[in-house]
């Protein structure tokens, strides 16, 4: 067996391993973690009836709900993500660390103590968590100033009150033990109640204006340009914001003695419970708001001719992102390049942008450089992939049929051009001859009128031939067409056919040869479709008008039309597709019985110069 054999099947075995794994860390993960929040939950539970809180019957009931809704809306989440969401562990840890602060509920001293230090490392840590919504990680240099700060500022204020304040300031509400709180376990100097006071109210000014601090950053992440963002997080970020400044006020209150702080000690309670639901929330708006915009995306996609830039600009309006990016692979330097042909690199230290890559065999075509944020909306990114390898795939195509066309019909004009020149140069030559030579036998016949007749006979049939080449050959490639342009070319065709031909030319101007020549033949083919079914009287009309760049063509009749629905394009509308559509352009039939029949055709690029037909 050969290295590279080898080399293949160790690859094959590892990936097997691999997905072994994951599977395996999927399956045990949700079980893991739902024993971390049974045991949690039940820990915060025999707390109840305990007297150290200012309400034993209720506190322990509603606080177990809250660490059971943390932890159970965390393992789902990263269950749903095979366990690769770092936001959906920090809310299970956000849980977990929510029930040792259940510590501070217990009239022991020395418990009591280290449940209210660890309340205030879990304000931070919750700031902390809101902040990395929703992709795991701070996203900014302010978020991550605050969440230092923060940290900083209540260690120092700590490390201050536990060996001189006696009285520690109550935890959060639901954690709230009322004057019946326990001693400091720490004290180890007697201070005066001034002091003490001061303290706790440095406590409460840190606490207050972090929480403010987190509340301003929040309201920050729902301001994105990104549609899905702000409608996966609104939900979320309203409830984390809202809770943020009703604890800072519930401090402050309590701190000065108000009365309004009882209803926002409950306030605080009711959003502190719906904030796992609202994160539900969010991520199923997010998921809809993704299944929505991903039909849009192709039914408008199918409906139009899909360009790279066209591409980006459908998938940023489907998405509801103007920053997102589209990126094909250059096979020859190997990098990406943008929808205009410029250089793009890949972000690879931004927490907002993330790059989901389109694969087709195993190798990248392109890349999506888009908001993070899409990631958190349930398989958007896959869906978002797929839908744009299809859309390459189907504009790809597009392209080589029109490659296609163009190269056909390319073809077909050189061979005309072709054949006209071996008829001028060729057989009209020799008739040319053909009719001296007879004219010289005519003058050596002398008196012989037999003779002299049948050679007049013979010359009329040669120029006859000559006459029947230069019309065939005019045919082929109209010499008006190339010489005057294409309304004059129409003109002249009118006024050889059988129905009565009105053309109209609106500024059309001269075209590329190209597109004369489709037009030309286009209009011609729906004429003699006209004259060979439109019966006795039908009348015909061709406008040709100029607009910029473009040109457009409309054929109708007043002939007896026909059922669109039950009659097949046949050769002759497939052959003026296949003209129109290889200079660009589109050609549709429309037509009723007795209502006639209108051609119409329309060309994005002529490179018209008015004023050039006569």
């Amino acid at each position: 067996m050969d290295n590279e054999a080898v080399y293949g099947l160790g690859s094959t075995l590892a990936a097997r391993a691999d997905v072994r794994g994951r599977e395996r860390d999927r399956r045990l993960g949700p079980v893991a973690i739902a024993v971390v929040g049974v045991v949690a939950t039940a820990a915060t539970i025999l707390d109840l009836g305990s007297g150290a809180l200012e309400r034993p019957d209720a506190f322990p009931v509603l606080r177990s709900i809250a660490i059971a809704a943390y932890i159970a809306v965390g393992g789902y989440g990263w269950w749903r993500r095979s366990g690769s969401s770092r936001f959906d562990l920090l809310l299970v840890g956000v849980g977990v660390s929510y029930a040792l602060v259940s510590l501070n509920a217990s009239h022991v001293a020395l418990v009591h103590t280290i449940g209210r230090v660890l309340f205030a490392g879990f304000i931070v840590f919750l700031a902390y968590v809101f902040l990395c919504f929703p992709h795991g990680e701070l996203e900014s240099r302010r978020e991550r100033r605050l969440v230092v700060g923060f940290a900083l500022a209540t260690c120092v204020v700590w490390l201050a009150a536990l060996p001189l304040v006696r009285q520690l300031p109550p935890a959060g509400p639901l954690t709230d033990c009322g004057s019946s709180c326990p001693d400091n376990a720490f004290q180890v100097a007697d201070t005066s109640g001034a002091l003490s006071s001061a303290i706790v109210w440095v406590i409460d000014v840190v606490t207050a204006a972090g929480v403010v601090g987190l509340a301003v950053l929040l309201v920050a992440k729902t301001r994105s340009p990104a549609r899905l963002r702000r409608r996966l997080v609104a939900p979320l970020l309203f409830c984390m914001a809202l809770q943020a400044l009703v604890y800072a006020a519930y401090s402050v209150s309590r701190q000065a003695d108000l009365a309004i702080s009882g209803a926002l000690k409950w306030i605080g309670v009711a959003v502190a419970l719906v904030i796992p639901v609202a994160l539900l929330v969010g991520r199923v708006r997010g998921r809809v708001f993704s299944a929505t915009s991903l039909g849009h995306l192709v039914e408008r996609a199918m409906g139009d001719e899909v360009t790279l830039a066209h591409l980006q600009a459908l998938l940023r309006d489907a998405l509801g992102d103007p920053l997102l990016t589209l990126a094909t692979r250059d096979p020859m330097h190997g990098g990406y390049v943008g929808v205009n042909g410029e250089a793009v690199e890949l972000p690879t230290d931004r927490h907002d942008l993330t790059v989901t890559s389109v694969m087709r065999d195993g190798r990248p075509v392109a890349a999506l450089i888009h908001d993070a944020a899409l990631d958190e909306a349930g398989g958007i990114t896959t869906g978002l992939a797929a839908t744009s390898l299809v859309l390459l795939e189907n504009r790809q195509l597009v392209e080589e049929l029109r490659s296609s066309r163009a190269r056909i019909v390319a073809s077909a004009q050189l061979e005309r051009l072709r054949l006209e020149r071996n008829l001028h140069d060729g057989a009209q030559q020799r008739l040319f001859g053909i009719q001296i030579k007879l004219e010289a036998a005519r003058a050596q016949a002398g008196a012989d009128e037999r003779l002299v007749r049948e050679l007049d006979e013979v010359a009329a049939d040669a120029a006859a031939a000559v006459d029947d080449l230069r019309v065939l050959a005019r045919g082929l490639y109209p010499t008006v067409l190339r010489e005057r342009g294409l309304a004059d070319a129409l003109g002249s065709f009118a006024r050889s056919v059988a129905i009565p031909v009105k053309i109209v030319d609106r500024g059309v101007g001269r075209c590329d040869a190209s597109v004369e020549e489709a037009v030309y033949y286009c209009t011609l083919e729906a004429i003699q479709n006209t004259t060979k079914h439109g019966g006795t009287g039908v009348r015909a009309s061709v406008t040709l008008e100029g607009r910029g760049e473009a040109l457009e063509f409309r054929i109708s009749d007043d002939g007896p039309g026909f059922d669109t629905g039950s009659h097949g394009g046949g050769s002759g509308l497939v052959g003026m597709q296949d003209r129109i559509g290889a200079v660009g352009g589109t050609v549709e039939v429309g037509s009723e019985r007795g209502r006639g029949t209108t051609v119409r055709g329309f060309v994005p690029h002529c490179r018209s110069t008015p004023g050039a037909s006569g």
